[in-house]
C-alpha cells in the first residue's frame, strides 16, 4: 500500500521533516499490524513561512549560502539563502529567518517597535551578488509595518507632517504623510516572487493587524493603530487592498509597490516545486498536518492545498482542531491533543504524540 506523508511544520514543536517521520512511524507500526507493507513517500512541506529554505532547496537541489543582515530588533544575524540556476544566480530567501517571531523574545514582542528592515539589506546583497530572480517565502513574522522597514533599506523615506523623517516602524505608520522614492531602483533586473503563506487582504477583519497582531503582541489598542496605519499607507500610495498583501505583517505590500513583486500562495508555490500532483497522483492515501487547524487553515495554507490537489483520501493530523475549522474536504481527522488537554512539553512529546496519532488514524482507516 501506498502512502504519500505530506505534513507542514508543526510550529513550535516538530520541522516539517520531523513531523514526516514521526507519521511515517506510526504508518509502519499500523500496516506491521495487518501484514501490510508500505510503500512510504516523505514529503515535507511548508506555506512559504518556517521551513520554506529547507523544503525549497531540496525540491531544487540548491547550495547555501549565508548573508549578514538584521532582525526585526536591529540586531546583527547571519542567515542561510539558497542558490539555484545555471550561474546559481537565482535565490531562495525564507523571511523568516530574518523578520521571524522566534527572533524576538517574548517581552520584546512589540510590532510597533519592529522592522523589516534586514529584509531590505539582504535583498540589495543579493542584487550586488548578481541574482536575478529571487523567490522570498513570506510567513511566521514579529512584524506589521507594512515593509516600510525593507524599504528604507532599498532608499525609500518616510516623512511626517513636519517633512522629519520618520523611523521606519509599525508605530510610525499613522504619521507617514509623505514617501519619497529613491531616484534609481536598486533592485532593477531582479524578479521578485512572493510565496505568501495566508491570502488575507491587508487591512479590516481579516487584515494583517487585526488577525495576525494579537499572536504577535500588539494590544487591542495597537491593533487599532496599526490597522489605521496600514490604511494610511495604502492611501497615501494610491494603492488598493487585495489578497496576500496581509501576509507576514504587510510585506507583500511594499515588495509589490517598490519591487514590482509578483504575489503567489506560498503552499501551492511548494507543492508545485515538490511535483506534489504527481506524487499524490502515485499513492493509495495521503497523510498531512501541521499545528492548528483553526479558521485561517483554508487561507492558502498547506492542508488546504493538499486536499484539493489529492485523488486518493486524505487524512489530516493536525496537532490541535479548533471549534471553527472546517474539516469536511479530509476523509479523516485525527488531532494529536485533543482540546483541554495540555499542549507537548517537548519536541519528543509532541513527535510521540503525532505517531500515536498517525497509527491510529491508520487502524482506522483499515478497518
Amino acid at each position: 500500500m501506498r502512502f504519500l506523508i505530506a505534513p507542514d511544520k508543526y510550529k513550535g514543536t516538530l520541522t516539517a521533516r520531523e513531523a514526516a517521520q514521526a507519521i511515517a512511524r506510526g504508518v509502519r507500526a499500523a500496516c506491521t499490524g495487518r501484514n501490510i507493507t508500505p510503500e512510504i513517500d516523505l514529503c515535507p512541506l511548508s506555506d512559504g513561512g518556517e521551513g520554506f529554505l529547507d523544503v525549497m532547496a531540496e525540491a531544487y537541489s540548491a547550495c547555501i549560502e549565508h548573508f549578514d543582515t538584521t532582525d526585526p530588533l536591529g540586531n546583527s544575524i547571519t542567515v542561510p539563502v539558497g542558490f539555484t540556476g545555471e550561474e546559481n544566480n537565482h535565490a531562495i530567501v525564507e523571511s523568516a529567518l530574518i523578520i521571524g517571531l522566534q527572533l524576538v523574545p517574548p517581552d520584546k514582542r512589540n510590532p510597533e517597535q519592529l522592522s523589516t528592515r534586514g529584509l531590505g539589506t539582504l535583498l540589495l546583497d543579493l542584487a550586488h551578488k548578481g541574482s536575478t530572480k529571487v523567490i522570498i517565502g513570506l510567513g511566521g513574522s514579529a512584524t506589521i509595518d507594512g515593509g516600510i522597514g525593507m524599504a528604507s533599506a532599498l532608499g525609500y523615506r518616510f516623512l511626517d507632517a513636519n517633512k522629519t523623517e520618520l523611523p521606519a516602524i509599525g508605530a510610525s505608520l499613522t504619521q507617514i504623510v509623505r514617501i519619497e522614492r529613491p531616484q534609481s531602483n536598486p533592485l532593477d533586473g531582479v524578479r521578485i516572487t512572493a510565496a505568501c503563506d495566508v491570502d488575507n487582504s491587508l487591512l479590516g477583519d481579516h487584515g494583517a493587524a487585526r488577525t495576525y497582531g494579537p499572536q504577535k503582541g500588539a494590544s487591542p489598542e495597537q491593533v487599532d493603530r496599526l490597522d489605521a496605519g496600514l490604511t494610511k499607507l495604502l492611501r497615501i500610495a494610491s494603492a488598493d487592498d487585495r489578497t496576500f498583501l496581509g501576509a507576514a505583517g504587510g510585506v507583500p505590500f511594499a515588495l509589490s509597490t517598490c519591487a514590482g513583486s509578483s504575489l503567489q500562495g506560498g503552499a501551492q508555490t511548494v507543492l508545485d516545486a515538490v511535483r506534489f500532483r504527481d506524487r499524490a497522483g502515485r499513492t493509495d492515501l495521503t497523510l498531512t498536518g501541521e499545528g492548528s487547524f483553526d479558521a485561517q487553515t483554508s487561507h492558502a495554507k498547506v492542508c488546504a492545498a493538499v486536499v484539493d490537489q489529492s485523488g486518493a483520501p486524505v487524512v489530516a493530523l493536525p496537532g490541535r482542531l479548533a471549534l471553527e475549522a472546517d474539516t469536511r474536504a479530509f476523509a479523516a481527522i485525527h488531532p494529536c491533543t485533543h482540546l483541554g488537554a495540555p499542549p507537548p512539553s517537548s519536541p519528543a512529546d509532541a513527535a510521540d504524540r503525532l505517531t500515536r496519532a498517525a497509527h491510529h488514524a491508520l487502524l482506522s482507516f483499515l478497518s
